[in-house]
């Protein structure tokens, strides 16, 4: 039986190493990305069931990122959540829009809610955001 595998993609190391370790922990298979084109080169090379994505990262946005993947048919429903410190309404509205399935505040998630919208979305019972 093969692991689901979700790729992890924030600039911070403690962030993403932190996460990483909680869905190791839990079974996942984990591949684990410091920014956008990092994470671009694991999902040419492997297939990913999920994407924890940031959005503030140097360079390319985690938003500019999704903007980019969306626009191929491959990753076009890949499911997203978005992990990050920005709770601004145009964000999220954004996020949205470009299909991403949960948002989550880094200083207001808690683990199990983390492993709970992962373990939904890659069931299919995604919550997608309210309007």
């Amino acid at each position: 039986m093969t692991l689901p595998t979700v790729l992890v993609v924030d600039d911070h190391p403690g962030s993403r190493e932190y996460v990483a370790r909680l869905l190791r922990f839990e079974g996942f298979d984990v591949l684990r990305a410091g920014d956008a084109h990092d994470a671009r080169q694991l999902l040419d090379a492997q297939h990913v069931d999920l994407i924890l994505l940031d959005n503030m990262m140097p360079g390319v946005s985690g938003l500019e990122f999704l903007t980019t993947l969306r626009a191929e048919e491959k990753f076009h429903d890949l499911p997203v959540i978005m992990l990050s410190a920005v709770s601004e309404g145009d964000v999220v509205k954004q996020a949205k829009e470009l299909g991403v399935r949960d948002y989550l505040i880094k200083s207001r998630f808690s683990i199990n809610m983390l492993l709970e919208r992962v373990r939904d979305n890659l069931a299919g019972r995604n919550p997608i955001i309210p309007s």
